[in-house]
């Protein structure tokens, strides 16, 4: 009954027609993987094209977590790891499907541009 956070310092986007996940015996067609990294830690964001999405999993031994999400959320979450800093990975051995990434807490309009009109 393990929970982690951790920031990510790195991060990298795959994309191909049918991936392999690291986790096996899955019924499910991945078609982009993002790797979260920092330090010790791991989460590995798996993007489905299928109806039905697998569970997700934190294995705490090897501090790797793994998420199933669909398809067409790659852009906010690519979206979110350029543009959102920090950015933190929340894992959750006991509820996986808990497992997430967030920002801080920070003001509304922040790093927003400001009109000129």
């Amino acid at each position: 009954m393990g929970t982690v956070r951790f920031q990510i310092e790195k991060y990298q986007v795959t994309l191909g027609a049918d991936l392999l996940s690291i986790q096996t015996n899955m019924d499910a067609k991945i078609v982009a993987i993002i790797g979260c990294y920092g330090g010790e830690y791991q989460l590995m964001i798996n993007f489905v094209d299928y109806d039905k999405i697998p569970d997700a999993h934190y294995d705490e031994s090897k501090k790797l977590g793994v998420l199933f999400i669909p398809v067409t959320m790659l852009d906010t979450y690519i979206d979110l790891l350029r543009n959102e800093k920090p950015l933190f990975a929340y894992c959750n051995s006991e509820h996986p499907q808990w497992s997430n990434i967030s920002t801080e807490q920070e003001d509304v309009g922040e790093n927003e541009r400001r009109s000129i009109f």
